[in-house]
């Protein structure tokens, strides 16, 4: 673990919360999502690695189904391993009285793995400046529709194009001081997809930093192609992506329109001229199905989020 750094004068602590109780239904693995495989070693192995190679947390806990700690424990013993609640914000408040002594404290989805060190730190920085709540989110690179959520003959009419210039598309880990992140979590009645929406609605002020592509989620047989494909790679570096500037094409997931030939980062569906590049995955089907059924941001609300199907496992 790190060691605990000094700012403006006073020692600070970070802790990282990583809720890893969800069944990953989507997944359609016969195991909770974080514990399928990735590589050599599991979806959780990934994430808390990853988490440590960062250098900037004093303590990392991982939150699962109560049956599923000593598994958890034998897969990741540098961290402290608790049992999940019924819904996500449960867990993560079970995260919250694991980190007692954090004055930072982190939310990291584990089914985000690959996220680099840079986005660590990033995040951890500006909690450190001032900002109480802070999220990495990247650019969107696609072209946003608001539609009427009453479909006519099966069609969805189109209200309105959305100014994608003001939007994010927000990532994890989640960065808080210890009190925004208590306070977020002290009542969840209201929707959020996030612990970050928890927080806007409690009135804390929310700040993004540039996040990276390679911090995408695992949801979908799809995604996990995606991830199995960048482990396999001796170097994977997407790039960061930041700031009011339009991403570079050769970032891939968040590639902007320009780009010919999208690497293999870019998911978005059947406009790819080159399926070839797609390499994503082998060289089956140049047209596989990517399973998606709907971004992560638009999951059911964070309060009707269960954890885990006990009667799967």
């Amino acid at each position: 673990m790190a060691a605990r750094s000094v700012w403006r004068g006073l020692v600070v602590s970070v802790g990282v919360i990583i809720p890893a109780a969800g069944s990953g239904t989507r997944l359609g693995e016969p195991v909770p999502k974080a514990f399928v495989e990735l590589g050599a070693r599991t979806i959780l192995e990934v994430c808390v690695a990853g988490v440590l190679d960062a250098g900037v947390a004093d303590t990392v806990v991982v939150v699962v189904p109560a049956e599923l700690i000593d598994t958890a424990q034998r897969l990741v013993p540098e961290a402290v391993v608790v049992a999940g609640g019924a819904h996500r914000s449960d867990s993560v408040r079970a995260g919250i009285a694991a980190v007692r002594t954090a004055d930072i404290v982190l939310v990291h989805d584990a089914a985000r793995p690959l996220t680099p060190p840079g986005v660590f730190e990033r995040v951890v920085a500006a909690v450190r400046a001032g900002h109480p709540a802070v999220v990495p989110g990247l650019p969107v690179a696609d072209t946003l529709k608001r539609i009427d959520p009453h479909p006519v003959d099966g069609a969805e009419r189109v209200v309105a194009t959305v100014e994608r210039e003001v939007l994010r598309a927000v990532q994890t880990p989640q960065g808080f001081t210890r009190d925004a992140l208590q306070r977020a979590h002290a009542d969840d009645l209201g929707l959020a997809t996030d612990d970050a929406g928890l927080a806007e609605r409690c009135g804390i002020p929310v700040h993004v930093v540039a996040g990276d592509p390679l911090a995408l989620k695992i949801t979908t047989p799809w995604d996990l192609r995606i991830a199995r494909d960048v482990v396999a790679e001796p170097n994977p570096s997407a790039g960061d992506v930041g700031g009011s500037e339009e991403p570079s094409p050769s970032a891939g997931a968040v590639g902007g329109g320009e780009d010919p030939c999208p690497s293999a980062g870019a998911v978005g569906g059947g406009e790819d001229p080159c399926p070839s590049a797609g390499a994503v995955g082998g060289g089956g089907d140049p047209y596989p199905s990517a399973g998606r059924v709907g971004d992560e941001r638009s999951e059911e609300p964070y309060r009707d989020h269960p954890t885990h199907d006990r009667s799967s496992t």
